[in-house]
C-alpha cells in the first residue's frame, strides 16, 4: 500500500519524477516527465536517462554522480538547449536503484537574468550621472534614462515652488517621443503633490480615472489623455525629498513591475548623483572662497612686510641720531660736574636707544624672513649649510668652549638663507641659553612621511614644557634682559619661516636644568 500511495504522489506532483536502475535506465516516470521531455512512457521506460533530455549542457560526468550517490544525494543545474528549457535536477539513492526530481526553473532563471539585466542597467546609469556635475544637465539625463528605460511617452522632473508654498512645479524641459505635445494638466498640483509625499515609486493603470483633469497631450482633435504613469520621489541621503520623476504614456496599464523597479533604482540612483554634485559645488565654493580668503592674506601680508621693512628702516635713522647724541653728550659732560640723577637719566637714555636699535634690527629681520619665497627654490646641502653658520659663530662657540655635532644631514629644495637662519637662530640659543657645563649641540634629522624632520638638541637650561607654545610667540621672553640679553624674535622668526614651507617647528622634549630638543619639519621637495 505504502508504495501505490508513494506512485500516486509522485504522478501527481507538478515536477517531473522517475525511477532508474543502476544502470540509469528508467523503471517508472510520471506524467510530467513525459510532458516535460515530450515523449510518452512506453517509449522512455527501458531506455537510458540522458537520452530523455537530449542536448541538455552541463551535466556531471556519470562516475562522479555515481560516486556521490553512495554518500548522498546530489543537486545540479542543466539547460536543454533545443527545448529552451532550465532543469534542476535532483538525484538520490534508493534501495531500488536511483530516484530523480526535476523541476522547470525556467521562471527564476528569467527573474535572475532580468535583476543582472537591471543591476547592469542601474550601474550604467549610477555611472554615467556621477559623471555629471551640472545639477539641471543631471535631471535632464535622468528623464532621459528613465523614459529610455520604461518606454515612456513622455518624462519629466517635478519639485515642489521655490515661493515657500506646497504646489509643485515642473522642471526642464519633458523629454520622451511626445514630449512637445506635453501638458501637466490643470490639476497638477494634487497629482504631482501626492506623488511627493511617498517614499517608493507608486504606478497607476489609468490616471484619467483618477484625476479629472490630469495631465494629457495635445493633438489636432484635442487633448489625449495621459493614462498610465510611473512616479518616484528622489529622496537626498539626508532624507529630503528634491523633487520627483513622472513617467507618462496613453495606453493603459503600459507600465509593468519590473519598469517600476526600474524607475525606483533610477530615482536612488539620482539621489545619490544630486548630493555628489551638490558636495562638488559646495567644494568647488569652499576651494575658492579658501583662494581667495588665502590671496587676500597673502596681500595682507605682503602689505604688512613692507610696513615693517619701512618703518624699521626708517626708524633706525633717528635712533642713530639720538643714540649719537647722547654718546656726544656724555662725553661733554665727563670733566663737568653734573648731578648724578643727571648721569643717571643721560645712561638710561643709551640704554633705551640701543634696546631700540636692537628692536628695530630684529623686526628688520623678521619682515625679511620670507622675502625670498617669491624666486625659485634650489636643492641645497644642508650639511654645507651647516657649515656656514657654524663659520659665523665660530667666536661665539670659541669663547663658550662649545661642542657641536652632526649627523650626515639630506639635499632639500629650500633657499639656502632660510635653512641658515633655522641653524643659526636655533643654535645661536643653545649657546646662550648654557647651563653651567660647557654647551653640546647636536644637529640631526630623519624622514617621516615625505618630511625631513630635523632636531637640534642641547644640554643647556631647558625649558618647562607648559611654554611651549609662548616661545614661538613675537617679542616672547622667559627671562629678564638683565639674565639674557636678545629681543624674543629668534624662535618667531623660525616659526615664520617653515611655515612659508608648509612645515611646522615645535619643542620636542625638555627638562628645565638638563636640556632641549628642538625639532622642525620641511618637505622633501
Amino acid at each position: 500500500m505504502e508504495a501505490v500511495r508513494a506512485l500516486e504522489v509522485l504522478e501527481n506532483t507538478s515536477d517531473a519524477a522517475a525511477l532508474l536502475d543502476r544502470q540509469w535506465r528508467f523503471l517508472y516516470v510520471n506524467s510530467a516527465l513525459e510532458a516535460m521531455a515530450g515523449r510518452g512512457r512506453a517509449e522512455l521506460l527501458g531506455g537510458p536517462f540522458w537520452e530523455a533530455l537530449p542536448g541538455a549542457e552541463e551535466i556531471p560526468d556519470k562516475e562522479d554522480l555515481m560516486r556521490s550517490l553512495r554518500e548522498r544525494g546530489v543537486r545540479f543545474e542543466t539547460y536543454v538547449r533545443p527545448r529552451d528549457l532550465w532543469i534542476e535536477v535532483n538525484v538520490h539513492p534508493t534501495s531500488e536503484g536511483i530516484a530523480v526530481l526535476l523541476h522547470d526553473i525556467g521562471e527564476r532563471k528569467k527573474a535572475e537574468r532580468e535583476a543582472r539585466g537591471m543591476a547592469e542597467l542601474l550601474n550604467g546609469i549610477g555611472r554615467m550621472l556621477l559623471a555629471e556635475r551640472d545639477p539641471d544637465k543631471l535631471l535632464e539625463r535622468v528623464i532621459a534614462a528613465a523614459t529610455q528605460a520604461t518606454g515612456a511617452e513622455v518624462g519629466c522632473f517635478f519639485r515642489r515652488g521655490l515661493n515657500g508654498g506646497n504646489e509643485p512645479e515642473v522642471r526642464f524641459t519633458p523629454a520622451g517621443p511626445r514630449a512637445d505635445a506635453f501638458s501637466p494638466g490643470a490639476g497638477a498640483n494634487a497629482i504631482f503633490g501626492s506623488m511627493l509625499c511617498g517614499e517608493t515609486a507608486t504606478r497607476s493603470t489609468d490616471l484619467s480615472r483618477e484625476f479629472e483633469y490630469g495631465p494629457y497631450f495635445n493633438t489636432s482633435s484635442g487633448a489625449e489623455p495621459i493614462r498610465a504613469s510611473l512616479a518616484a520621489p528622489i529622496i537626498s541621503p539626508g532624507g529630503d525629498v528634491l523633487g520627483g520623476l513622472f513617467l507618462g504614456h496613453s495606453e493603459a496599464c503600459h507600465f509593468s513591475d519590473r519598469q517600476q523597479s526600474v524607475v525606483q533604482g533610477i530615482a536612488a540612483q539620482a539621489a545619490i548623483a544630486l548630493d555628489h554634485a551638490r558636495l562638488l559645488e559646495q567644494a568647488e565654493w569652499a576651494q575658492g572662497e579658501l583662494k581667495r580668503s588665502n590671496e587676500d592674506l597673502r596681500r595682507a601680508n605682503k602689505d604688512l612686510e613692507t610696513f615693517a621693512y619701512s618703518a624699521s628702516h626708517d626708524l633706525q635713522e633717528p635712533l642713530r641720531n639720538v643714540s649719537l647724541s647722547a654718546q656726544l653728550l656724555q662725553r661733554a659732560l665727563n670733566d663737568a660736574a653734573v648731578p648724578a640723577e643727571t648721569t643717571k637719566f643721560l645712561a638710561g637714555i643709551l640704554k633705551g636707544a640701543q634696546r631700540m636699535e636692537n628692536l628695530v634690527r630684529d623686526l628688520l629681520a623678521y619682515a625679511r624672513a620670507t622675502q625670498q619665497m617669491g624666486s625659485p627654490r634650489t636643492e641645497v646641502d644642508a650639511n654645507g649649510v651647516l657649515a656656514g653658520v657654524l663659520m659665523n659663530l665660530k667666536s661665539r662657540i670659541e669663547q663658550s668652549g662649545a661642542r657641536v655635532t652632526s649627523d650626515p644631514l639630506p639635499r632639500l629644495a629650500i633657499h639656502q638663507v632660510h635653512l641658515a637662519q633655522l641653524f643659526q637662530n636655533l643654535i645661536g640659543n643653545a649657546l646662550k641659553y648654557r647651563s653651567g657645563e660647557n654647551p653640546a649641540v647636536h644637529i640631526a634629522a630623519r624622514r617621516e612621511h615625505g618630511w625631513w624632520v630635523f632636531s637640534v638638541t642641547d644640554n643647556g637650561i631647558g625649558i618647562d614644557l607648559r611654554y611651549g607654545e609662548q616661545i614661538f610667540g613675537l617679542f616672547k621672553r622667559l627671562h629678564t634682559r638683565e639674565e639674557y640679553p636678545g629681543s624674543g624674535i629668534g624662535l618667531a622668526i623660525c616659526q615664520r619661516i617653515v611655515e612659508q614651507y608648509s612645515g611646522r617647528i615645535w619643542l620636542e622634549r625638555s627638562t628645565p636644568g638638563r636640556g632641549s630638543v628642538f625639532c622642525f619639519s620641511l618637505p622633501e621637495r
